[in-house]
């Protein structure tokens, strides 16, 4: 995993591929781009695995593929402008699957403290 250097304009270009923020304002959805990081992962390279406990983080694919491997469910292939890992954001569980990088992919990656702290995520919001 390589961190990019933070860009704000790259983070909201990422975000606007993906559906699941267009009801986003342009303030709240550049809000998310301030918080965002964009990290690189090599084909074969785990974004994290089944059981973990470090679930603080979710993911927007801003290109390459990923594969989630559940145990229970056939697995599930995510491609830019995907979002996934967002359970984690709402719950101290442990990760319910693995994610590993089918080819090199670049994600957009929003850490849980960095939302309560930019008062993004707030009582009245979820």
């Amino acid at each position: 995993m390589i961190k990019h250097e933070r860009d704000y304009e790259l983070n909201l270009q990422v975000l606007n591929l993906c559906r699941v923020f267009d009801s986003l304002s342009e303030e709240e959805k550049s809000s998310l781009a301030e918080i965002g990081e964009l990290f690189y992962y090599q084909k074969g390279e785990k974004v994290f695995d089944m059981g973990d406990i470090r679930n603080n983080h979710f993911y927007v694919v801003d290109s390459g593929r990923l594969l989630l491997k559940l145990r229970t469910k056939q697995a599930k292939e995510y491609e830019k402008g995907e979002l996934f890992g967002e359970v984690a954001i709402f719950t101290e569980g442990f990760r319910m699957g693995s994610v590993v990088a089918v080819e090199d992919s670049a994600l957009l990656v929003f850490d849980k403290e960095k939302l309560l702290n930019s008062n993004f995520i707030t009582p009245e919001k979820h």
